[in-house]
This record gives structure tokens, sequence and C-alpha cells, in this order.
């Protein structure tokens, strides 16, 4: 059950909603019904594509890895929750492991606007998540897909 835990969908959000010398923004005012689960479930023709193309993604994804990592695996898992701290938790699309690296965990998110780009070319975009330097791909560690993804790691 998520329902009172700040979950690594919304981290971001929590993070910015009180700065540093404690002032609570009025920005993200249905914060607390997303922490709550108050909301009801919402799902754009965007989110519906996204959703669709995950187990496409993950396949390239696991194609491309397994050429460079001794015995890649892809494991799809379910919500983590920290020990330390319960109120904070985290579901990634999968855990990922293989002989040569330590294990990770896979975050899948397809945005529909880029669907049709190279990472190349989604760069280029106004606001991306991701930055390019030669073949290096890192997310961009101002926007919401890091903090997500630093739960998911923590």
């Amino acid at each position: 059950m998520r329902e009172g835990q700040i979950t690594s969908s919304i981290m971001k959000e929590c993070m910015v909603k009180v700065s540093d010398n404690g002032v609570i923004s009025s920005r993200n005012s249905s914060f607390l019904g997303k922490v709550l689960c108050y909301r009801e479930h919402i799902e754009t023709k965007d989110m519906k594509w996204g959703n669709s193309m995950e187990n496409r993604a993950i396949a390239e994804y696991k194609n491309f890895q397994s050429r460079c990592h001794d015995s890649f695996k892809v494991e799809k898992c379910g919500l983590f929750i920290s020990q330390e701290t319960p109120f904070i938790a985290g579901a990634p699309y999968a855990t990922v492991s293989c002989k040569c690296c330590l294990n990770g965990v896979l975050e899948a998110n397809n945005l529909f606007p880029a669907r049709y780009l190279s990472i190349s070319d989604y760069v280029k975009l106004k606001n991306p998540c991701l930055n390019l330097n030669g073949s290096d791909v890192r997310l961009i560690k101002c926007r919401d897909y890091y903090a997500q993804v630093q739960v998911e790691i923590y």
C-alpha cells in the first residue's frame, strides 16, 4: 500500500515543497493528496502510449547491455519500502545485475513527445531530462526523473 508514503515518483515535489530556510511553497497544491492517495487515477493518451512501449524499451535495453556485460539480467520487481524510513518507497520497473558490475535498478519512461526521436535529437528539445556527452547519457540532476531514480537506488 502506498497511502501515506512518499514514493519515488513524487520525491522531487517533496524536495521543492519546503525551501532550505523552512518556507513552504504554494506550488503543488495537490501535494498532500498525492501522498495520501486521495486523487483519482489519471491516465492520458501520452501515458497509455508510454506504458505500452515499456516492454519494447526494456527488451532493447537488455539486448544492448547484454553485449557488454557478462550474464546481464533484468528482473521485474515491485515496491521497495525503506526499512530505515518506511514512509519512503520506490517501485522501479526492474532490477538489473551482471557478473561484472554492481546490481542496479531500471526505470523506463517513454516520453510521448520524443517517440520518433533519437537520443541525440531528444537532448536538443526544450527541457530534456537527459544530457548527452559523446556516448555518455546521463539524467539531468534538476529534473523529476533524477529524484525518482535516486529514491529507487536508495
